[in-house]
Formats: C-alpha cells, structure tokens, sequence
C-alpha cells in the first residue's frame, strides 16, 4: 500500500511537471497562437499529441523512425497551434 501511495505521488509530481512545462512551451508562443485558439485548449493539445503512449504507438509498435516521428510531432504541432501559413503575419 505504500508503495501505491509514494508511486501516485510521485506520478503527479510528473504530471505537475509535465503540465508545466507544456504551459510554459505555448506560452512561448503567445502572440502567434491562432487567433480560435485559447491557451488552455493550446496546452490541451500538447498534452494530447507529446504523450509517451503515441511515441511509443508509433517508433515502438508501429516501427516508425524516430526522426520521422519528430517530424510528424514539429508539423502536427504547427498545424494545431499556429495560423495557416497564409494567416500568418509577414515576418520584419
């Protein structure tokens, strides 16, 4: 039983750490989310999308590249996260 307790805990020092670090990420790119997107369902999005699970779904069970697993991840999240290229500001 005490282990239980100490693994729980532990778990959501992770999940604490995880979240803020997921917050801190979007909120780097504050000012260039799309503009239907809040910060919260930004956060949400990256929780859904960097979850070990999908890795692991995808490099371990379904044999993909790790790299190529990155490069899905970096367009996946550009996609959700920011404009349409076609929205996006012209850069100075």
């Amino acid at each position: 039983m005490i282990v239980h307790i100490v693994m729980k805990a532990h778990w959501e020092t992770v999940l604490n750490e995880w979240d803020s670090a997921f917050t801190r990420f979007v909120g780097s790119l504050a000012g260039s989310l799309s503009t239907d997107l809040d910060v919260k369902t930004a956060v949400d999005l990256v929780w859904a999308l960097e979850r070990p699970e999908v890795y692991r779904e995808l490099v371990i069970t379904r044999g993909w590249p790790p790299e190529h697993y990155e490069c899905w991840l970096a367009s996946t999240l550009k996609q959700q996260l920011l404009p349409a290229a076609e929205k996006r500001p012209a850069a100075a």
